[in-house]
């Protein structure tokens, strides 16, 4: 089965975006309980 450069292109586009975007909201949670547990402490 093959699957056209135009589709390829684009299911590569998605895919990558994707994989920004988990990254970034793995960061973001990773940041926010950094600083959850600095307020924690600060209590």
């Amino acid at each position: 089965m093959t699957v056209p450069c135009r589709k390829n292109s684009l299911w590569r586009r998605f895919e990558t975006t994707f994989h920004v975007s988990r990254t970034t909201v793995a960061r973001e949670i990773q940041g926010f309980h950094f600083s959850f547990m600095r307020l924690y402490n600060a209590l």
